[in-house]
């Protein structure tokens, strides 16, 4: 399976040339590096960015999120369409 990840500071368009190749988009929430950051604002929009990307392909990549879940940060990207949370 192929996945690509994309950092807060990447635009989602930049999966474009990609997405009928991929099989997981992993969204982060934070800037990779160090644990214990909180979820940075704004991410819950990116992955929903995502997902109306990924549902105009036939069989849509999943959409991984990592970083700052808590509860509340997970219910936000879930109902945004995330379905695999680290």
């Amino acid at each position: 399976k192929a996945g690509v990840a994309i950092n807060p500071g990447t635009s989602v368009g930049a999966l474009d040339a990609i997405l009928p190749y991929i099989d997981l988009v992993l969204v982060m929430t934070v800037n990779p590096g160090w644990g214990g950051q909180n979820f940075l604002e704004g991410s819950a929009e990116r992955v929903a960015e995502v997902a109306a990307r990924l549902q105009k392909l036939p069989v849509p990549p999943l959409i991984e999120v990592d970083g700052g879940m808590n509860e509340g940060t997970a219910r936000q990207v879930c109902s945004a369409g995330a379905q695999v949370l680290v």
